[in-house]
């Protein structure tokens, strides 16, 4: 069921997992098509950089 373009799947979920692809495409990102919400920048500027950072919300 992880899949991006998994069926059957409920019409709402199908049209989501559809709405996100097409704004992340838009974004310069593609996606993983095993997993819906896993997505990589097209044109990554460090490709073989890894960043170990600490996140948060203020």
């Amino acid at each position: 069921m992880s899949e991006t373009a998994h069926r059957p799947l409920a019409e709402k979920a199908t049209a989501n997992r559809k709405r996100l692809v097409e704004a992340m495409r838009a974004g310069g990102f593609r996606n993983y098509p095993r997993e819906w919400w896993h997505f990589t920048l097209e044109n990554e500027p460090f490709p073989k950089q890894r960043f170990d950072f600490l996140v948060t919300a203020d």
